[in-house]
């Protein structure tokens, strides 16, 4: 009887290894699988990551694209107005060099006559 114990008992921690290496085994593989979905889940992030830096990077480029283009239109505008002011200045100087030119000129002496006599407030002629 001592012997079918044995065995029994035997029986019983063979089957206990057995049932413990088939949870560590589980276990282990559950381990494996959870660290490859891990990698998987990391790489899939770092390619999500890369193409949103992509996409901003595109973004970026566009609104400053804008930027530069608005500066430039606002550059222009800026040299345009005052090469307009300039301009009318130097029309503005231009004009009245030309009227200090006239008013210093002496005028001839028959001109200064003539508008003498037709100025006159006499009697009329009849």
């Amino acid at each position: 009887m001592d012997s079918q114990i044995e065995e029994i008992q035997q029986k019983e921690r063979l089957e206990k290894i057995q049932t413990y290496r088939l949870v560590r085994d589980n276990v282990l593989e559950h381990q494996k699988q959870q660290e490859l979905n891990r990698k998987e889940l990391i790489i899939h992030q770092q390619e999500m990551y890369k193409e949103m830096q992509e996409f901003l990077w595109q973004r970026c480029k566009t609104f400053l694209d804008a930027c530069g283009s608005f500066s430039s239109r606002q550059l222009e505008a800026v040299k345009k107005k005052q090469e307009e002011k300039q301009a009318l200045e130097d029309a503005q100087k231009a004009t009245q060099k030309a009227a200090q030119e006239k008013a210093t000129t002496p005028t001839a002496p028959a001109n200064q006559q003539r508008n003498k006599r037709g100025k006159s407030a006499g009697k009329k002629k009849s």
